[in-house]
């Protein structure tokens, strides 16, 4: 989302969206594994303790998938599971945390982020990163190319 935040701060529904997004991240957080859970039972998976081998089940499952057949809702079932899957993937490989993005000059803007490693490390927008995995033809659709590419980043 990019702002029209200038140098007086930002706009009134930017302050709307921050405030609606700040009183939603705890549900988000509570989200993130029973939605992980989701995903990998329609992987067919029972474990889902290891997310490296939730990663491998959504990479098979992407590789083939015709993603054209799927309705705008089980796009966003989808979206939404694997931006979770994305997230909390990082930081176990990595270690950090996810948040709410406030600094009007970032490119993340009001967005649900994770600062990769904690502390100053590098921040990634696991929705972005499971877009763009979305969108690429089916056969070269990789979460877990996109995750290594996010931790060269890092």
């Amino acid at each position: 989302m990019s702002s029209t935040t200038d140098m007086h701060g930002p706009t009134d529904d930017e302050r709307a969206i921050l405030e609606r997004r700040r009183a939603e991240f705890p549900r988000l957080v509570a989200q993130l594994r029973p939605g992980i859970a989701d995903l990998a039972g329609f992987l067919s998976m029972a474990n889902v303790d290891d997310l490296e081998q939730v990663v491998d089940a959504a990479d098979a499952f992407l590789a083939g998938a015709d993603l054209g057949e799927a309705d705008e809702d089980q796009r966003i079932w989808l979206l939404t599971r694997l931006m979770y899957l994305a997230g909390e993937a990082l930081i176990d490989r990595h270690g950090g945390h996810w948040f709410l993005e406030t600094d009007p000059g970032s490119p993340q803007y009001l967005r649900y982020v994770v600062r990769v490693g904690g502390g100053d490390g590098p921040i990634v927008d696991p929705a972005e990163l499971a877009n763009r995995v979305l969108i690429e033809p089916p056969g070269s659709r990789s979460l877990r190319r996109a995750l290594d590419e996010a931790a060269k980043a890092t």
